[in-house]
């Protein structure tokens, strides 16, 4: 392999898939010609292969105390001038979801396919720590409603224990069967499906690429992957791997994408790295999608391109994400508590039951009201609200409880 210091990411000119029998579309690029010259803009991927080749030249550094990559001329630092998200990301979405399926040694799952748009392949979504198989779709980045939205059936899972990659493999072993999905309207094409996990659910991911390799055709590996022990197992019958970073987090350390990504390239396995520069970004670890919205396109794009989908999603006029079914049969809540709760305390939660999305704290309140509960925790930052009869109180930043007046 060369060593060059580029990146190219396919051409980094959107080339969209026409309907059938008509030409390719391709678009200009939307770089300037000091920044294509500088190497410092990506654009739009549609479909078509991103191509990497890494550098001898590394260098070590930190952002604000955290690990950035050894790789700077894989650093991603824009979408593009002027980069808009594809018509089909922000469409209308309308899904059919059937949670509590049970696929291997204890944990449970929860598939959504898209009612108007299904291109027989399928997606697994493997989330991180203190969330779980319902997170993954409007929350985290809305990663499951974006594979929805390109028409993949998906498939967002629970996980347990070290050898999380265990519970990946058997979920793709019930995936692929027929006679263990909710209807024929799920049926996924058996070896075409991918795997993406975000987090620890990227760790997870990543040691099913090594020690499960067929579970999955391609995996994308989102601030998270192979730890050094095993990434000192790859071996040549991995899937291609799209491995998303970015600098600066301090959450999951860089350097082990890095470490990684060099005992794959050196062996001449197919491994894809893109790291995103920190700029902008609060937290790294959990921000990358809302400061690169490309890298959903890409990512979608390594599926497309590995799972072998050609057919072009559609482009209804963009309305709100469609919720996938609710947590429990709780009735819609009023819309305003009647203000009688106080804190009870703060940097706390109750750590037993399951959290639900509210888009306020008096929403969350209003809902605890509804149910008649007793204890009721809200964090701020991304709505997860709690209504509960009894609480296990644990130390949590951020997390608030509250009781009735």
């Amino acid at each position: 392999m060369a060593h060059t210091a580029f990146l190219v990411l396919s051409q980094l000119a959107a080339v969209v898939p026409a309907s059938p029998g008509e030409p390719l579309v391709s678009f200009a690029s939307s770089c300037s010609a000091q920044e294509q010259a500088e190497g410092a803009c990506a654009e739009p991927h549609s479909g078509n292969s991103m191509l990497q080749v890494k550098t001898q030249a590394k260098t070590v550094a930190t952002t604000a105390g955290c690990p950035v990559t050894e790789y700077p001329d894989l650093t991603v630092s824009t979408c593009g001038a002027g980069y808009t998200k594809p018509q089909w990301m922000v469409s209308n979405l309308d899904a059919d979801c059937v949670d509590n399926l049970v696929f291997g040694r204890g944990p449970v799952g929860m598939m959504c396919r898209n009612k108007n748009f299904n291109v027989g392949k399928g997606v697994i979504v493997v989330h991180g720590d203190n969330s779980d198989r319902r997170d993954m779709w409007t929350g985290n980045g809305g990663w499951g409603n974006l594979f929805l939205r390109r028409g993949y059936v998906v498939f967002s899972i629970d996980y347990t224990g070290a050898d999380c990659e265990v519970d990946i493999a058997q979920a793709s072993t019930f995936f692929q069967d027929a006679a263990n999905l909710p209807s024929e309207d799920f049926v996924v094409e058996p070896g075409n499906v991918g795997l993406f996990g975000f987090s620890k659910g990227a760790i997870c991911s990543a040691r099913a690429t090594i020690f499960e390799s067929a579970s999955s055709k391609a995996a994308v590996c989102l601030s998270g992957g192979a730890a050094n022990g095993p990434a000192k197992d790859v071996h040549a019958g991995m899937p291609p791997i799209l491995l998303m970073w970015s600098n600066g987090d301090c959450t999951q350390d860089i350097e082990k994408g890095d470490n990684w990504y060099t005992k794959m390239t050196n062996k001449g396995y197919d491994m894809q790295y893109i790291n995103f520069a920190k700029d902008g970004m609060r937290n790294a670890h959990t921000q990358t999608y809302k400061a690169y919205p490309c890298s959903q396109e890409w990512a979608t794009g390594f599926f497309d391109d590995h799972l072998g989908v050609t057919l072009e999603a559609p482009t209804s006029a963009p309305t709100p994400t469609a919720a996938p079914p609710p947590k429990s049969a709780a009735p819609a809540p009023p819309p305003a508590s009647s203000g009688s709760w106080v804190v009870f305390k703060k940097d706390s939660k109750c750590d037993n039951g399951d959290s639900t999305s509210a888009g306020s704290l008096d929403e969350c309140l209003a809902m605890a009201e509804a149910n008649g509960a007793t204890y009721a925790t809200y964090r701020e930052k991304d709505g997860k609200c709690k209504h509960l009869s009894e609480c296990q109180v644990k130390s949590k930043d951020d997390y608030t409880i509250y009781v009735p007046a």
